[in-house]
């Protein structure tokens, strides 16, 4: 961060010479934080005797976060020996020169179970400093899991100013669908206050963990006439529960 030349000079000054001492006393206010974001080496000005002006300085104070352009107010508080002359206001501007830092996405674990073991692990947004102002992150889920039946996950992190990493959960939902292990492809798509280098992008499995269905074979009549009556029957395939899968039976 930097003031204008890193530094300002806040000077008062009197009309005409006085031959005492005159003292003036400032306050300060502004959005921009003392001894954080600037120095004011003092908040009293003292003009000797026999001279018109005297300053102090205001100098910014570096840091590495990205954040909005600041204002620090300077006001006379107390005049000693001298009058003030109407309301005496100036403000200096705290200007950023931190870049937004970078975004990336990672996540806990690249495999989840469905039902028994573990079913969850984090979605992770981390950025490559800490900022100043809060963080949004857009996420996109796609793959061949779908949300809401076979996960849950949020579509957004939200990393709160000063804070360098947050986590949202990703969790399974259990069916009782013998079926492929399915993927969650998640990806920022969208982020604010930062900048995302390149594509962030993860993949996670879901492991199916149901048992494969038991098929029997069903006859409609164990016999047929030859030419006359009953020429055919049926042969049905029973699953003892439903599949995710396509099942063929070969005889």
């Amino acid at each position: 961060e930097k003031a204008p030349g890193n530094g300002a000079k806040v000077t008062t000054t009197l009309t005409t010479v006085s031959g005492l001492d005159v003292t003036v006393t400032l306050i300060k206010s502004g959005d921009a934080l003392d001894t954080i974001d600037y120095n004011l080496s003092s908040t009293t000005v003292v003009i000797p005797a026999g001279q018109t002006s005297a300053s102090v300085t205001l100098t910014s104070s570096d840091d590495t976060l990205y954040e909005l352009t600041e204002t620090v107010t300077l006001d006379v508080d107390t005049v000693i020996n001298g009058t003030e002359v109407g309301t005496q206001t100036k403000s200096v501007t705290v200007i950023n020169d931190d870049p937004q830092p970078n975004v990336t996405l990672s996540v806990g674990s690249v495999t989840i179970d469905e039902e028994v073991g573990t079913t969850t692990t984090d979605v992770i947004a981390t950025l490559s400093a800490v900022s100043g102002l809060d963080v949004s992150v857009g996420l996109s889920i796609g793959g061949s899991a779908i949300s809401g039946t076979d996960f849950n996950l949020g579509t957004a992190i939200t990393l709160p100013a000063g804070i360098p990493s947050t986590s949202i959960p990703l969790t399974s939902l259990p069916d009782l669908l013998s079926e492929d292990d399915e993927t969650i492809i998640i990806e920022i798509v969208s982020v604010t206050n930062a900048v995302k280098p390149g594509l962030q992008q993860q993949t996670v499995r879901i492991l199916d963990d149901d048992p494969k269905p038991t098929v029997t074979l069903l006859l409609g009549s164990a016999s047929l006439s030859e030419d006359a009556g009953a020429t055919s029957t049926t042969l049905t395939a029973t699953l003892d529960v439903a599949s995710g899968r396509t099942i063929t039976t070969f005889l």
